[in-house]
């Protein structure tokens, strides 16, 4: 490419790693057209040899029940390390259905994100390897504080019984998803609902799990929530609240006035359900994560320990992407 763009080699590698404040424009665009001709990209593999360290943030996502809104939550994430500085790669297997170490063996991250608990196997190997790890996920549902991952879920189900409990219910069932790989956001959502009904004095009536390739599951649930006399019923999610709604539809229980209903999501298709369908919503504010991935970062660019643990500290329990609200429509 030297040749191409008529310049030295080390002109080229200035330019292309960002370290040409000595070359001249017009020379520094000779090079980026020549790179762009040639369609030539800067070894990441080389510059983490190079400098001790990746800029790559390796993310792992829980690989269960895909969402629209999940993905919006990865790409927001990922457009914000990209504004940062940093290239953000995600897997939804690595770690779960797939071995860590074979997606290891491929590329040199950074700093490892997982959103699920890792296994100890994967821990040491990151730790062998000098990969930090931060965490924004604990299974620990009584860790305080809690993990900003963790909390967004907490706030979640939180939201859902404050305003239910405002609307006068007094009898409240949950209804979520049988997916074993969901049942730790699930945890902590249903811990954010009961610690909202008991500032009201108030217990769950029911916590019920649904198949939502089998209707039947929605009718037994249905039942036992109706055999408690809930007055209303907090959904895991908007695709839970949505066959909860077709199977009282088809039973005969007439919501709001029999049973109110409410989900988490805010999916699109929720406003066109009959009666449609109360929700909470959330923003892709994912400052905070990307303020810690990069104290991460940085932590192993200047070898040495990291002055935040990561661990937000009591006063700042209520940070992070936490603006959370009620969508008001039909249903509740």
């Amino acid at each position: 490419m030297a040749k191409e763009a008529g310049v030295s080699r080390t002109t080229v590698s200035m330019v292309m790693n960002e370290k040409a404040g000595s070359i001249p424009e017009r020379t520094r665009q000779r090079v980026l057209q020549a790179a762009k001709k040639l369609g030539f990209v800067p070894s990441a593999e080389a510059r983490t040899l190079r400098n001790g360290h990746g800029s790559t943030v390796l993310c792992l996502a829980p690989g269960w029940m895909p969402s629209g809104r999940a993905d919006s939550m990865w790409n927001a994430l990922s457009k914000q390390l990209t504004n940062a500085g940093l290239s953000c790669v995600f897997s939804r297997s690595a770690g779960t259905t797939t071995p860590l170490r074979q997606l290891l063996s491929d590329m040199t991250p950074g700093v490892v994100v997982p959103f699920f608990e890792l296994s100890d196997d994967d821990r040491r190997l990151l730790k062998n390897q000098g990969i930090p790890i931060v965490e924004f996920w604990s299974p620990d549902i009584d860790q305080q504080p809690m993990p900003v991952f963790s909390r967004f879920q907490y706030n979640l189900g939180a939201t859902q019984g404050k305003y239910i409990t405002s609307l006068g219910c007094k009898r409240i069932g949950y209804i979520g998803a049988n997916d074993p790989l969901g049942f730790g956001l699930r945890a902590f959502r249903i811990r954010g609902v009961e610690d909202a009904l008991a500032q009201s004095g108030q217990k769950l009536t029911c916590n019920l799990e649904i198949d939502l390739t089998d209707f039947d599951s929605v009718h037994k649930a249905l039942k036992v929530a109706t055999e408690k006399r809930s007055d209303a019923i907090c959904c895991f999610n908007d695709d839970c609240a949505a066959a909860v709604l077709a199977c009282c539809k088809e039973t005969g229980i007439e919501v709001p006035k029999d049973v109110k209903v409410i989900g988490v999501d805010n999916l699109s298709m929720g406003q066109y359900f009959e009666p449609s369908l109360t929700t909470v919503d959330f923003d892709h504010d994912m400052s905070e994560y990307v303020a810690e991935i990069k104290d991460a970062i940085d932590a192993r660019r200047h070898d040495r320990q990291r002055e935040n643990s990561g661990t937000p500290d009591e006063d700042d329990a209520e940070l992070g992407p936490q603006n959370v609200w009620v969508v008001k429509r039909q249903s509740a």
